[in-house]
């Protein structure tokens, strides 16, 4: 009887220590979120862009302002330290999703296989000026979770689309 209600307490107290640790963590979370969602505001009001529907990710957030044909993209770097960069889609080109494969070795009792996984899904902006590629995170293997990626994909794919729409009505105004 003893060691059952030992058992109990033990597995008590792992539930409560994992329980408190997830807390704490999504705190954490939600305290990067506040302070990158403050800085990205802080950004768009310095210059003058309109805010409307932003799409929020692990650490960055990606804003459309359809009125300038500007992309804001405001990534956090580290806690506390934040990068952005706005893309001008009058000067971009061309707008792809890529994923990038990384390879493992996998040794089955049976035979040695090789194993492919997606190593990261980013949208990947050219520019007319042959100015440097900017590449967008959407997924990184070491940041999300695999369950992640379709959802994380299809975002990079209706940015994809939205911007690459943009860049051919630019293009019939031009012509």
């Amino acid at each position: 009887m003893l060691t059952i209600i030992s058992a109990a307490i033990i597995v008590a107290s792992v539930i409560l220590i994992f329980k408190g640790l997830i807390f704490l963590h999504n705190r954490e979370e939600k305290k990067a979120s506040a302070a990158l969602n403050a800085y990205y505001n802080e950004v768009a009001t310095k210059h003058s862009l309109t805010v409307l529907n932003p799409t929020i990710m692990t650490n960055t957030i990606l804003v459309l302002n359809d009125i300038c044909d500007k992309l804001l993209v405001v990534k956090s770097v580290e806690t506390g330290k934040y990068k952005w960069h706005i893309i001008d889609l009058y000067n971009v080109k061309n707008c792809t999703v890529i994923k990038d494969y990384k390879s493992f070795y996998s040794n089955d009792a049976k035979e040695k296989t090789t194993e492919r996984f997606v190593d990261q899904s980013y949208l990947q902006f050219e520019f007319i000026d042959e100015e440097e590629n900017v590449e967008i995170n959407f997924y990184t293997h070491i940041l999300n979770h695999t369950s992640d990626m379709p959802q994380s994909e299809q975002k990079a794919r209706k940015w994809e689309e939205v911007i690459s729409k943009m860049i051919k009505k630019k293009l019939k105004r031009i012509a």
